[in-house]
């Protein structure tokens, strides 16, 4: 496989939502880990755990969950865009275009690998899992992430950062044994792409530059 550079990896990342059955190799989750963790966090505290699901039971299980909680979603978005909301409207014409937007979440048990990214609250002093997390937190915990899907490309696997299992996050890290100070930040689902991605379409960062103070276009 020819090794991208950092810029064309950049470029070129897309959220992959379509897998084969192809298995994901043990070295390659390790060479993402391992890569993840380079990432910085504040104060160098690296409040980061992985929990790396192949148990096919216990993927039919967060897969119920996170179905739960997409529906749920999709109602909103619905609701969004008959209102007349313009990103919602984009959204749904998305989907119409791609297919039903619930295969994903219905397939999600049969994604080889799921990586559920795990914050530590004590680690950063935030201790009580009662209160809420405050930015800084979650900054200590999203360039891993990144740094996770970054390598997953590079290594001409597809996964895609979700987080739509944090409505049911208290019976998944039930399921797993996750003890109260540990958090959940992102549910990455890992494999082989089904299909070849281009270039996603962004809008340029020309229309959204603000040079010395904020401007109006």
């Amino acid at each position: 496989m020819r090794e991208m550079t950092l810029f064309e990896g950049i470029r070129t990342l897309r959220a992959v939502r379509e897998f084969t059955d192809e298995p994901v190799s043990d070295e390659a989750i390790r060479t993402m880990l391992d890569l993840a963790v380079c990432a910085p966090s504040g104060g160098n505290r690296q409040p980061w755990h992985f929990v790396v699901i192949r148990d096919a039971g216990t993927r039919r299980a967060i897969r119920d969950y996170y179905l739960q909680a997409f529906r749920r979603y999709r109602e909103g978005v619905l609701r969004q865009a008959a209102d007349g909301h313009a990103a919602a409207r984009a959204q749904v014409a998305r989907w119409e275009r791609s297919g039903a937007p619930d295969a994903f979440a219905e397939s999600l048990d049969r994604i080889p690998v799921l990586i559920l990214v795990c914050l530590d609250r004590e680690r950063l002093g935030f201790g009580d899992p009662a209160a809420p997390l405050p930015p800084t937190g979650w900054a200590s915990i999203y360039p891993a992430v990144q740094n996770l899907l970054l390598a997953a490309h590079g290594l001409g696997l597809g996964a895609v950062l979700t987080t739509l299992h944090l409505p049911h996050e208290r019976e998944i890290k039930d399921l797993l044994g996750i003890p109260p100070r540990i958090a959940t930040a992102a549910l990455i689902p890992v494999g082989h792409p089904r299909r070849r991605h281009g270039p996603p379409g962004r809008i340029p960062a020309a229309e959204r530059t603000h040079h010395e103070r904020w401007r109006d276009s």
